[in-house]
């Protein structure tokens, strides 16, 4: 799960044609329990874990303390409270189309399970989340625990470079690079080293590592994470260390973000300002509008986010309002309009696995 946890969600939440988604002794008693534990554990029991507590940190984070990264905030804003937010964005950060996807790699062979480190990475996410929701850096954290020893061998790739595969987790020394828009799944390519080209049309950087992109045309140079000192040059927070964010293209100490009450004047752009269970509406010509609710039926809106639950932002005539989601086999544009399921070639579908064979 190389993508961040805040590109996943600006997959979901930014109205495009393109969809983000898929196709689908006391001391010996608990030794004994934790080993049954690791016996049993499933691929989709490890993923679903994951995200629950993926889940559960950012919802946390964006109801209980906004001011420390109020994009979440402004993201989950549409359920209300912390509580609702779990469970509404259940399965949003692994979907079940990537969980399908592991699950028919495992048993094709090329994608190994092991579930005696299952465990160990599951303790580790639980520690370093409950540690990081409400620090100011953490999209450094999940880069950390995703990176760490066992984590990344619980679900270990056996493709070698240049073979077919449906998920970079399948490829034993790289990432999976799509080899077309119409189709799932690609070839397995060489991870880029501290040091080398990444970016754009480039290598994607392997573990431990970003890509520091420095160049208008989006490309960059493999560096540590969390290795920018503040002053230096970065391009996204996971460069910076945990106490500091990327902000105007350098590492800087954070400080809390001032948020925008109820009935305040916000900006469109500055989608963040509101506090929890508000979003920037009823904006004017200006770019400038209200902090209210998240927007009921038939509102203008400009995000998928800011309409209520149950809603999408949907553009018809050139005009986009608030609309119901659809259902299975209606139109759609991205995964968020669909009510269930994920948008593939203009219509919501059910999940399935990518297959590359």
């Amino acid at each position: 799960m190389k993508k961040t946890i805040e590109a996943l969600v600006l997959c979901a939440v930014m109205m495009s044609t393109v969809a983000c988604g898929g196709v689908v002794g006391e001391e010996e008693k608990d030794e004994e329990a934790i080993v049954l534990l690791e016996s049993t554990m499933t691929v989709r029991e490890f993923n679903e874990r994951v995200d629950e507590m993926i889940i559960s940190s950012l919802c946390h984070r964006a109801f209980v303390c906004p001011e420390k990264d109020p994009f979440y905030s402004w993201v989950f804003s549409v359920a209300g409270n912390e509580d609702t937010c779990t469970e509404v964005f259940s399965g949003s950060v692994i979907e079940e189309h990537d969980i399908l996807t592991a699950e028919l790699a495992v048993r094709e062979g090329r994608l190994a399970f092991d579930g005696s480190l299952a465990e160990s990475c599951l303790q580790q996410y639980e520690r370093e989340l409950r540690a990081a929701q409400c620090s100011f850096n953490f999209e450094l954290a999940i880069d950390s625990i995703q990176d760490s020893g066992s984590c990344q061998n619980v679900l270990r790739g056996k493709q070698l470079t240049g073979d077919l595969c449906a998920e970079s987790e399948e490829c034993s020394e790289g990432y999976c690079e799509s080899i077309s828009t119409n189709s799932c799944g690609g070839i397995c390519q060489r991870y880029a080293q501290k040091g080398e080209g990444c970016g754009n049309g480039s290598a994607i950087c392997g573990g431990g590592l970003s890509c520091l992109v420095e160049s208008s045309d989006g490309t960059g140079q493999c560096i540590g994470l969390g290795s920018r000192k503040n002053g230096e040059v970065c391009s996204v927070d996971s460069h910076c260390s945990r106490s500091s964010v990327c902000d105007g293209g350098t590492c800087q100490t954070a400080t809390d973000f001032d948020l925008l009450e109820p009935g305040a004047s916000c900006y469109f752009s500055d989608y963040a300002g509101c506090e929890p269970g508000y979003v920037c509406g009823e904006v004017a010509s200006t770019g400038y509008g209200t902090c209210m609710a998240p927007l009921p039926q038939g509102s203008a809106c400009l995000y998928n986010v800011d309409c209520a639950l149950g809603l999408t932002c949907r553009e018809s005539n050139g005009a986009a309002s608030c609309q119901p989601k659809s259902k299975l086999g209606q139109a759609c544009d991205v995964d968020w309009d669909c009510e269930e399921g994920v948008c593939g070639n203009g219509m919501c579908k059910k999940y399935g696995a990518c297959d590359p064979t």
